[in-house]
């Protein structure tokens, strides 16, 4: 019988065959057709499609959202857990057996069969209930932090645990998911408590914790980062362009620990003159390194109010690679000539030393740039050129004037949208 004649059979009507195909593939991977001779029920679908797919959230009833792993704009419905009972999170990589379209306009369903690989199973949890069990045990519900998870879970705890005037409801935990074996399920234990939500840092940490941000580099990147901040700079003179004559500075936050850019610019007959230099990372991380490997997994730097992770230890981000002032630095540069209007007239890449002549915050230079009175605080180094602050500043307008120009120009074309 074809999929026509069973709908006749069964008085359905003829535009059902794709809900019904899809009814008979998930009926033969569930082997609850019965094996009749050749011939007698043709092949509906072919092989299931099996694909890699990538966990982005879950909802309250326990269903997960995923996108394929090769294919982020294809995104799916995962309709059951894994076969063991353990629970997905978002970044975990499944092995998904795909259910054909049932409808052009609607979301693939698939059904999960192996976890390939997880992330970390900690998460911060809100208690959002305690409950007294028969057995002397109190029953904590936990409500995750992470917003991608819509998913209340349960954790038993030691009788002894609600009278502790640490766990009560409202605060923030620790919750570890432990995946099933073969004489245990999956089950969601509190490892610690990390105290009040309104506790001074907990937005930091729980950042840190609900998107599993790396703070601590291995052994063995440390080792290079030592390693690689101790390197000579005179051998890299024969290849690089010497910049230490020039006085590149850099502006920043009075706070900032690590500078990673300088900038020097003059006047010219023509325009301006401008160099941007900035640290030249590359030259300190062997590629396929371990300290690269630990870069890549981080992407960059993270900055959260009063804390940071570094992409790179501390003697790297904070020291060799970090422009500071009157320090000699590896830097890779861009060397531009730029009209009146802020017209590129020639640019050059290149690498080079540099060795910073002052570092400046953003209040000393506004300062300068108003002439405005200044705390002594605020006065700037003797040694720099007295035109160079106002050489920036005209720099910065014509290239400003130049995007406006720009902008006005894709507006007039495309209009306001």
């Amino acid at each position: 019988m074809g999929l026509a004649d069973i709908l006749r059979a069964l008085g359905l009507p003829l535009h059902l065959k794709t809900a019904l195909r899809a009814s008979l593939h998930d009926m033969a991977l569930a082997g609850v057709l019965a094996r009749l001779p050749a011939g007698r029920l043709k092949a509906i679908t072919g092989l299931p499609e099996i694909a890699r797919a990538t966990v982005t959230r879950l909802r309250a009833d326990g269903a997960a959202y995923a996108h394929l792993t090769t294919a982020p704009d294809i995104s799916l419905l995962l309709v059951a857990g894994l076969p063991d009972g353990t629970i997905l999170l978002p970044g975990d990589d499944v092995l998904v057996r795909i259910r054909p379209y049932i409808a052009p306009h609607l979301r693939r369903e698939g059904r999960p069969i192996r976890l390939l690989t997880q992330g970390s199973r900690q998460l911060p949890v809100s208690i959002t209930a305690l409950t007294a069990q028969p057995d002397g045990t109190c029953l904590a519900t936990l409500q995750p932090c992470d917003s991608r998870i819509d998913l209340p879970l349960q954790a038993r705890l030691p009788s002894h645990i609600p009278q502790n005037p640490v766990w009560c409801v409202g605060c923030v935990a620790l919750a570890e998911l432990t995946p099933a074996t073969q004489d245990t399920s999956a089950t969601v234990q509190l490892v610690s408590n990390l105290g009040s939500p309104t506790a001074p840092g907990m937005p930091v940490t729980l950042s840190i914790l609900t998107h599993a941000l790396p703070s601590i580099f291995s052994k063995e990147a440390e080792q290079e980062a030592q390693q690689a901040a101790t390197k000579p700079l005179e051998a890299e003179l024969a290849h690089r362009r010497d910049l230490r004559a020039l006085p590149l500075i850099t502006i920043d936050d009075e706070t900032a620990e690590d500078f990673d850019d300088a900038i020097w610019a003059e006047r010219t007959d023509t325009g301006f003159h401008l160099i941007v230099a900035i640290a030249d990372v590359a030259s300190y991380v062997p590629a396929g390194s371990t300290l690269d490997r630990e870069a890549r997994l981080r992407g960059n730097s993270v900055y959260l109010p009063g804390h940071c992770l570094p992409m790179l230890p501390a003697c790297l981000s904070a020291g060799a690679c970090s422009l500071k002032e009157h320090q000699d630095r590896l830097c890779v540069y861009v060397e531009l000539n730029i009209s009146h209007t802020g017209a590129l007239v020639a640019g050059t890449l290149g690498r080079g030393i540099m060795r910073s002549a002052a570092r400046l915050t953003y209040k000393q230079v506004q300062h300068h740039l108003d002439l405005s009175p200044a705390p002594p605080s605020a006065t700037l180094p003797a040694t720099l050129p007295p035109d160079l602050l106002p050489s920036l500043a005209a720099t910065a307008a014509a290239l400003q004037s130049a995007a406006i120009a720009r902008g006005e120009t894709l507006q007039e074309e495309y209009g306001p949208e």
